[in-house]
């Protein structure tokens, strides 16, 4: 917390809506929506810590995925 605090940054949050992962699964299948270009990063299973300093450390990360 004293990170956010130190460096006066702004933290957004979001509520998830469990009842729309449906449609975003079904744009995302369809390819009617392409994702590819906010994921910016893949990491196997092994790596999870990883990929989330990753995220914590470039500013240029959008999305990390963690792929089993």
């Amino acid at each position: 917390m004293s990170f956010i605090q130190n460096r006066e940054i702004t933290l957004t949050g979001t509520f998830r809506y469990a009842n729309t992962y449906a449609d975003a699964i079904a744009l995302v299948a369809s390819s009617r929506i392409d994702v590819r270009s906010i994921i910016t990063g893949r990491y196997p299973l092994e790596a999870a810590e990883q990929a989330l300093q990753a995220t914590k450390q470039d500013p240029t990360n959008i999305k990390s995925i963690v792929v089993p």
